[in-house]
């Protein structure tokens, strides 16, 4: 018998055993070509993602087919699975009329993985919260979603109210709040009374708010981002506007309209503070600032601020991006290797997906710069060429080409998935590793 690699993470097989076991849970299909009549088995799927939800009890999932879905989904207490059942991402598409997703009492264990969220539409009916997405007491993971052109008086892109969703790997673009009120509102999200565990490795491009709060604005709660991009927006890139408490690491904030952090202080019941860590803020409207520092203060460290902020490790020099709308580092930026290794909710990749400390110290701002000598390779059977460079971005196609290039004690990081008739020898010691926790990788068995 060949010997054949396969692995995962302890995380991953804890969470096998722990799931709903497969005797009890139930899947079903959506697909543009279906029927709602149907049973929602895989040849025969609903039409509707709603119907695939009606019909599904908790532990259940709902995959659905590429293709756009015109349609309101809701649902309430059940804990679903909500995720694509092929390659391309299903479309859900509030037509400019509706809210796309509205959850209610919706437990963390639910998940929604894979969608585009876009033309919903929160201005037009009372509360007028969320357009892409409104959540009440709920806190699903939502994962690989991009949020598009969404518009709403409160949460252009989503709304969270007592609800702590977990967001990770989505894109924020282009969503807005265009009525004029009193407080910025969240062009691409709005957080009221709610705690974010975790923002990480999410993007927030060209959104807007008529209040200024173009990305995220938060009153009586506690936001954490790590590794994330803003960029381009039409306002201020986080708000915090009552009782909030933002704790960023590892984010770049460049090209937005007024401050990269604007904390709302104006009275007693105003207080908001901002801690920055390991960050680049280059190029925006205002800078950081606090409106009444007396009421709320910034605690900065170890970050890049143009026009320079008090702090332990800050500096005032240009970040060297790559340029146009590529926010990475060259390789003689000034920000690589001056982060500290052991900021607050440092994370453990970057936005690209790698580890986030490539070098003897991590980076300032959202990326880590990668370059042969970090020692780090990164394979992906289904989207990697053995003639790319092997880096995150341009990973290569199998395992064999990575060990090849590898020196003693590099480390390869391994996509999911199945690397079949590739059959890497390893003559040296050297660190197989699993990609951003994906899942199984099945190597050197056809």
């Amino acid at each position: 018998m060949k010997p054949y690699i396969r692995y995962s993470t302890a995380f991953a097989a804890m969470i096998a055993l722990v799931a709903v076991p497969a005797s009890m849970a139930a899947t079903y299909y959506v697909a543009t070509t279906g029927n709602d009549a149907n049973p929602g088995t895989a040849a025969s799927p609903f039409r509707n993602i709603q119907k695939g939800v009606n019909v599904a009890a908790s532990g259940d999932s709902v995959l659905v087919a590429g293709g756009t879905y015109i349609e309101k989904v809701s649902w309430g207490s059940k804990s679903l699975s909500l995720a694509p059942s092929g390659s391309a991402a299903p479309v859900l598409d509030g037509g400019g009329a509706v809210t796309c997703m509205t959850l209610n009492n919706v437990p963390g264990t639910a998940s929604i993985k894979g969608f585009t969220i876009q033309n919903g539409n929160g201005t037009l009916a009372y509360p007028y919260l969320g357009g892409g997405m409104a959540l009440f007491h709920s806190s699903p993971a939502v994962s690989k979603c991009l949020f598009q052109s969404n518009q709403a008086g409160r949460g252009g892109g989503m709304y969270n109210e007592d609800s702590s969703p977990a967001l990770t790997d989505c894109t924020f673009a282009s969503n807005s709040v265009p009525l004029a009120s009193t407080l910025p509102n969240g062009g691409a999200v709005y957080n009221d009374r709610t705690s974010l565990p975790h923002v990480n490795r999410c993007s927030f491009i060209g959104n807007y708010d008529a209040d200024g709060g173009a990305g995220i604005s938060t009153t009586g709660a506690l936001v954490t981002a790590t590794s994330c991009l803003f960029a381009s927006n039409f306002g201020s890139a986080i708000t915090n506007v009552s009782n909030a408490l933002a704790v960023v690491t590892n984010c770049t904030f460049t090209g937005n309209g007024a401050y990269a952090i604007y904390n709302l202080n104006g009275g007693s019941d105003y207080r908001t503070t901002a801690t920055v860590l390991n960050s680049i803020i280059w190029g925006n409207g205002g800078g950081i600032l606090d409106d009444v520092i007396a009421n709320g203060a910034s605690f900065v460290n170890t970050s890049d601020i143009q026009g320079g902020f008090a702090g332990t490790g800050n500096i005032n020099v240009d970040p060297q991006f790559i340029g146009g709308l590529n926010y990475r580092l060259q390789t003689t930026s000034p920000c690589v290797n001056k982060g500290n290794a052991n900021a607050q909710n440092l994370p453990a990749t970057d936005l690209d997906g790698a580890p986030r400390i490539l070098g003897p110290a991590p980076d300032m701002g959202a990326y880590e710069l990668w370059t042969a000598g970090t020692g780090a390779w990164f394979v992906d059977t289904s989207a990697g060429l053995d003639t790319n460079t092997g880096s995150p971005l341009a990973p290569f196609k199998t395992v064999v080409k990575a060990v090849g290039v590898a020196y003693a004690g590099n480390s390869v990081y391994v996509m999911q998935g199945n690397y079949g008739t590739d059959k890497p020898r390893i003559t040296r010691f050297l660190h197989l590793r699993n990609w951003m926790n994906t899942g199984w990788a099945r190597i050197g068995k056809p």
